[in-house]
């Protein structure tokens, strides 16, 4: 029964968490800039959110983040035998 309880009390500290990072640090539940007609930003407003495809999220990944994220490590490693 005590371990239970211990898990319990892990799950909920992870919800008050990211209850709390949301509240203080991300105004809350409302997403910025969001109106009732769409989103208002500074520099003009439009009316819907641009969204992906899967396959098109697939090709980004494949395709783009992949490979630039392989370059990374390389020059990542580069960078740590230099210094």
């Amino acid at each position: 029964m005590k371990f239970g309880a211990f898990f319990m009390a892990d799950f909920i500290e992870t919800i008050l968490i990211a209850a709390l990072i949301a509240t203080l640090f991300f105004r809350g539940w409302q997403v910025p800039y969001l109106q009732s007609d769409g989103f208002h930003m500074p520099w003009g407003s439009f009316h819907a959110l641009p969204r992906f495809r899967y396959d098109q999220l697939m090709r980004l990944g494949w395709k783009y983040m992949l490979p630039i994220s392989i370059l990374n490590i390389f020059v990542t490693a580069l960078v740590l035998l230099i210094i």
